[in-house]
This record gives structure tokens, sequence and C-alpha cells, in this order.
């Protein structure tokens, strides 16, 4: 018979050092999991900031050298997975939002190539409304951007006309054109007076309306429009926008390219920011991730930064607090952002650059 045994310092150690070691590899197991799994979340967080009269080209003219006007970003990643959402919430700068708030029942691959439509649609709009503030062109109609499959567009309209009139009275905008839609109900017919070339002649086009989103009340057409254009003198403008995607750097081009067709400094020496949707009428509409945006200009050096008037309160003033010594200063208009730039030291608008029209061969 075996004498009974009480464990010593060295067999309660090892037990010590087993249950540690057990413990140890159950976190290590935990973490390696919190980073394989991914969950539907995306961060927001502060981008790059961006000059935007070296990205801007009149006729064969482009100025590497100028930088009175930028635009900023908002860098999106997801999805993410738990560690990366544990330190995204640690972070006051970044925002962690739905997935479905970011691609909105669209692929990833769709939502990149969305965005960009919507980029290439607020060029030309930032093309209309600067040139539109120097006299240089009017307000056209509304351009169709996009047609939605299996709505009363898709036999009716293509990507590229231009909406001139709906029953007989004329329309410039797109905003003109969604007014005239809900205006009217599920059910009725609109002559619409389309130009399907530039130049071209006008036909007309009867149109039913189907109801949308759900509500049998809301009169439903099916197309994206952006506002077109009419060049009065010959300016070929050409942005390049590189893998920038989205609208909201319209304010912030349409301003860069009435800075290069004018003599002076419209940010007077100082670095401005803009950000903000513009239509070619010079409205400015609201954009997302001010906030992110509000750290991305501060960390910059800039010292103005323009935001859409439209912006609700709340992120309005969490971006201020955000910005920390950069001016945060709200506009409603193309006009209002330039009177903006002139009470802070910018140059006023002047007298156009010559030759403003394109080059021969463009």
């Amino acid at each position: 018979m075996l004498p009974e045994v009480t464990p010593g310092r060295s067999a309660r150690r090892g037990g010590r050092w087993l249950l540690i070691a057990t413990l140890g590899s159950a976190a290590v197991i935990g973490a390696i999991g919190a980073a394989l799994i991914r969950v539907p979340y995306y961060a927001l967080s502060p981008g790059s900031v961006r000059v935007t009269e070296p990205l801007i080209e009149v006729g064969e003219r482009r100025d590497p050298d100028a930088g009175s006007i930028a635009f900023a970003t908002v860098a999106v990643d997801g999805r993410l997975d738990l560690w990366q959402v544990l330190a995204a919430r640690l972070d006051s700068t970044i925002a962690v939002v739905p997935e479905e708030r970011v691609l909105r029942g669209r692929t990833p691959q769709q939502s990149d190539e969305h965005n960009q439509l919507l980029m290439s649609g607020s060029k030309e709009q930032a093309v209309g409304a600067a040139l539109g503030t120097l006299g240089l062109a009017r307000p056209a109609g509304a351009a169709v951007r996009a047609v939605a499959p299996g709505t009363p567009a898709e036999s009716n309209l293509r990507v590229g006309d231009v909406v001139v009139a709906v029953d007989g009275t004329t329309v410039t905008t797109a905003a003109g054109l969604l007014d005239a839609i809900r205006a009217s109900r599920p059910g009725a017919t609109l002559v619409l007076s389309v130009r399907a070339l530039p130049g071209g002649p006008v036909e007309e086009r009867s149109v039913t309306l189907a109801a949308g989103g759900g509500d049998p009340s809301s009169p439903l057409l099916g197309v994206t429009a952006g506002d077109a254009v009419e060049t009065v003198a010959g300016v070929d403008v050409d942005i390049d926008s590189g893998q920038v995607g989205g609208p909201s750097a319209g304010l912030a081009f349409a301003l860069g390219i009435v800075d290069l067709l004018t003599r002076g400094d419209l940010g007077g020496g100082r670095r401005v920011v803009a950000t903000g949707t513009i239509g070619a009428d010079g409205r400015v509409g609201p954009v997302g991730g001010v906030e992110q945006k509000a750290v991305a200009v501060r960390r910059s050096g800039a010292t103005v930064f323009l935001v859409p008037a439209s912006l609700p309160a709340d992120d309005l003033e969490r971006a201020r607090r955000l910005a920390g010594p950069v001016e945060l200063v709200p506009v409603a208009t193309l006009q209002e952002a330039l009177d903006a730039l002139v009470a802070r030291g910018g140059d006023p608008v002047g007298a156009l650059v010559e030759p403003v029209g394109a080059s021969p061969g463009r």
C-alpha cells in the first residue's frame, strides 16, 4: 500500500500553470475568433484633403501651382471584425454605421459604381454652377443620369436625354422635373419634352407614372437626374477626380473653377476647404460625414471650412467641436460661399482670365 501523499509546492505550481496556460489559450482563441468574425458594420473615419485647382483643366490650361480651394473626403472601411468595431467605438473621430446605411441594398461593387456616377454628375453640375455665376452658361433642363429597370421611364427615357418641359411647362433643372412629378399622381400621363442630343430637336414622349416606395399615392417616374447646362461661350472644363466618389465635392469644384477662370485669389492666401453638393443653379445641398471631414480639415492646417447650411443643427455643432480652431461657415448657395470668402480676406470675383475658351482641337 502506498503512503498517503500531500501535494507539495511544485505540484500546486504545476496545477496553477496548467490553469493559466488553459486560460491563456482560451484568450488567444477568442482573440483570433474576434478578428475572423466579420459583422455588417462600416467605419467612417477622417480621410484626406485635396486641392481642387490642380485637378481642373480649362481648355488645355492647367495650373498645378494654384491651390486655395480644397475638398475633404471620408475613408470608408467595411465589413469590420469585432476588434475593429471595439477600436472604432473608442475613437470619437470614427463613426460605426450599419452596412445598409452605406450600401443601401447594393453590393460593394455596385456601390462604388454608383458613387462614381454621383461624382460624374457632381462635376458636371459644378461646371454649370461656376460658368453660370460667371455668365458663361445657363441651366438647360434635367439630364437623365440613370434609368431604373421596371419603371415607367425604362421604355421612354435613356441616359443622356435632357427633359426640357413637362406638359408644356419649361423645366430648367433636375429639381424642376422632380417638382413636376410630385405635383402629379400615380396613373397620370405626362408629356415630356426631351432633347436626346445636345443642340438636337425636341421630341414629345408620353409617360404614365407608377406608384413608388410602397406608397400608392407617391408618383414614380424612375430616373436619376442632374442639372443640364448650356454653355454660352465655348469653355471646355475637365476635372480629374481620380478614384474619389460621391457628390460632396461639388461646391469645392465650383469654387475652384471660378478661381481659375478669374483674376485674383478667392482664398486670399489661406487654405479653404469646402464640402457640399452643388446644383447647376448654384444651390448647395447637404452631405454626410461632415464630422469626419471636420477632423481631416483641422489636421490639414486649413482655417476655413465651408459647409452646407441645410445640415442638421446637431451635425453642425459636433463638426464645429471637432474642427477645433477651424472656422465653420454654413452657406446655402455658391454666391454665399463667394461672399463668405470675400468677407474673410479673399479677393472678389474679378475679370475673366483670357482666353477662357477651349483650345483648338479640343
